[in-house]
């Protein structure tokens, strides 16, 4: 048995070959300090505190403890996950679900990876028949404005709506959206979409996200419906949709909500992340549990949004050949991203910018040796294996 003790407030990997991000100084996703003291990853949760990872030593998990501190959104998590002949028996979570975040970054990157790492999460434990729904609730005055919008549209057919829809449409406007009155979403089929009514910023936001999921080779559809009730979202939503349950269809849900930390009494602080019920989590996954394998862990410096579009195609091609892929910030200077580099004890640090584009390489640094070298992009895969 190997156990090994998460820091507090660390975030613990949660499968391999899902990838990673890091964003603002207090953010760390996925990737814990301590973690990569032994020779495995292990499987785990959104943690705070007194976390033990306990794996046998075929390298499937035997057992995860935690005390945890509160998560983001107010919820703690306690979670006793035990596997017996490769099976996992049990999953507990006060909240009762799995939840990743990325807080501190307003960049759509982010919001592009966060759906490429659920989509990986899912494969990696086995589900397969899966759609992705994609859709922007903006801002609050892209909702002003659409909400007059979509008034207008129901004038006419106020009367016929259900009776819950017309108290909504007063008090949580978006939420009639949810209704399951087969009458009132027909109506709602032809009602206007939410983002023909987004200002400048939220429009080029949500653009960007379609063009970085289409980088990623993400398959989505829109869904005009899609909304989330609580007025501290904002932007992305998503959800991850299968046809697998006899109920309800959807198994993952996330998206921005960039105002919450806002109506919380604190400073405002950009969020983002996804949950999955433990429930769907269950029913989801194979009869196996995954094996729990160590994975090299490279962290890609991207220097400004303009070499996003470069070094996408080389954190796939880094999540295809086995390693982990955490991005960093591309707003952020390369000392600071070097310095989250150094935080998570990756192993490389691939950086891409201005110079190496011009010169067509990569600059590649061993942070266990120290050594960096310049490797052509032409040959990038071929040194990538040989890393």
């Amino acid at each position: 048995m190997t156990t090994v003790s998460a820091a507090p407030g660390a975030y613990v990997h949660f499968l391999p070959n899902i990838g990673g991000f890091v964003g603002a100084d207090h953010v760390s996703m996925l990737l814990a300090t301590g973690i990569f003291e032994t020779d495995k990853t292990v499987i785990g949760v959104d943690i705070g505190t007194n976390t033990e990872v306990t794996l046998a030593s075929d390298g499937r998990l035997s057992s995860v403890s935690c005390a945890s501190g509160p998560a983001f959104e107010g919820a703690g998590i306690r979670c006793g996950i035990r596997a017996a002949n490769g099976a996992i028996e049990k999953i507990g979570f006060v909240d009762e679900k799995v939840q990743f975040e990325v807080i501190g970054d307003m960049a759509p990157i982010y919001d592009a990876m966060m759906i490429d790492q659920g989509k990986r999460f899912l494969k990696q434990i086995g589900a397969s028949e899966f759609v992705i729904e994609l859709n922007s609730i903006g801002c609050t005055e892209c909702r002003a404005e659409y909400k007059n919008t979509l008034s207008a549209f129901l004038a006419p057919k106020r009367d016929s709506l259900c009776d819950d829809c017309k108290r909504r449409i007063e008090r949580n406007f978006l939420r009639i959206f949810d209704c399951k009155n087969e009458h009132c979403q027909k109506i709602y089929d032809q009602a206007p979409k939410i983002t023909d009514s987004l200002c400048a910023e939220c429009a080029d936001h949500y653009k960007k996200v379609h063009q970085y999921l289409h980088m990623l080779d993400v398959p989505f559809s829109e869904n005009k419906k899609l909304v989330r009730g609580l007025d501290y979202y904002t932007r992305t939503v998503f959800e991850f949709k299968t046809g697998a349950f006899q109920a309800q269809d959807t198994i993952l849900a996330g998206g921005r909500y960039d105002m919450l930390m806002h109506e919380l009494g604190g400073q405002d602080t950009p969020a983002l992340g996804w949950a999955m019920g433990v429930d769907r989590l269950l029913l989801t996954m194979p009869d196996t549990s995954p094996l729990i394998e160590s994975k090299k862990v490279v962290f890609i410096a991207a220097m400004g949004e303009t070499y996003i579009p470069a070094t996408l195609p080389i954190c796939e091609t880094l999540h295809t050949l086995g390693f982990v892929c955490v991005y960093g910030n591309p707003d952020d200077t390369i000392k600071k991203q070097m310095k989250s580099a150094h935080r998570l004890r990756v192993d490389y640090v691939v950086i891409y910018g201005e110079q190496e584009a011009r010169d067509e390489v990569c600059a590649i640094k061993d942070m266990e040796s120290g050594e960096q070298k310049n490797v052509p992009i032409h040959t990038l895969s071929q040194y990538i294996r040989s890393l």
